[in-house]
């Protein structure tokens, strides 16, 4: 069900630590419905005992909220999205205590991203926001922090790294990692670790970064709770020849997702 959780549990949970175990999380929004995956993270992580602070980047505005998401909602650490005097203060304060880093930093991000507008944009935008969350991750005591999708999330969370020493790690799903790799390299030679959902995509960032970061790279396949989605125990009316075969298909229709081989699967499956 969960992508990262084994590899919170090597590092946190079977460490013979009596230190709190404080994971901060990284999102670009939330709480989005299309993103369950990582609600239902977040829950687990928490029953492992791990003290956990979520930063989305941009708060998600929706109609309609997963029941196990409102006190999630409800303890995450939103943000300003624009200019304030907190971001303000703390660009003031690492410019005073790393100057260097910081310069050093805000370089490598405009200049890695420099070929792709999209990211150079977000970039340019979540930048000053990402000197704000080193900040109070700093002084919030957090231990590790962990970025899902490899685009906007994956670069806040290296210049966190970079300004406030927090080690991180990130997820790789599909519309980030396939869409546009701009400083991938950067991202993976500075993480712990790298989560990916498969090994098609641990292939992708091999060739894209080198066969070192192979070894850095760990595959966990995402998944469902069966609890919640179990077998039908009673029959349908399909099987009394009273009404057509369903199938259900929940997921976005963004070509990456390939509902287009699905409804080509079906209509194989009628003719057969």
């Amino acid at each position: 069900m969960t992508t990262v959780v084994e590899t919170y549990r090597e590092q946190y949970v079977e460490s013979a630590s009596n230190k709190a175990r404080r994971v901060a999380y990284l999102v670009s929004r939330f709480p989005k419905l299309t993103e369950t995956f990582v609600l239902y993270e977040i829950l687990a992580m928490q029953r492992m005992g791990i003290e956990v602070e979520l930063f989305p980047l941009r708060r998600e505005r929706t109609a309609v909220l997963h029941a196990e998401a409102q006190q999630v909602v409800d303890s995450a650490r939103f943000t300003p999205l624009l200019l304030s005097w907190h971001i303000f203060w703390a660009h003031c304060y690492f410019i005073a205590t790393r100057p260097w880093t910081y310069v050093a930093t805000l370089g490598t991000v405009l200049r890695a991203n420099a070929g792709s507008r999209r990211y150079l944009a977000g970039a340019i935008a979540y930048f000053p926001k990402a000197v704000l969350l080193a900040w109070r991750m700093q002084r919030l005591g957090i231990q590790h922090l962990h970025a899902h999708f490899a685009s906007h999330p994956a670069a806040v969370a290296y210049v966190i790294h970079r300004l406030a020493g927090i080690p991180f790690s990130f997820t790789a799903h599909g519309s980030d990692l396939h869409r546009d790799r701009h400083m991938l390299r950067e991202k993976v030679r500075a993480a712990s670790s790298v989560v990916t959902i498969s090994l098609y995509n641990r292939d992708i960032i091999a060739n894209e970064c080198g066969n070192d970061a192979r070894d850095k790279v760990r595959v966990i396949h995402c998944g469902v709770d069966t609890s919640k989605f179990s077998y039908r125990s009673i029959e349908t009316a399909f099987a009394h020849n009273a009404g057509p075969f369903k199938i259900v298909c929940t997921g976005t229709l963004h070509e990456v997702k390939g509902q287009s081989h699905l409804i080509d699967a079906c209509r194989t499956l009628r003719e057969r």
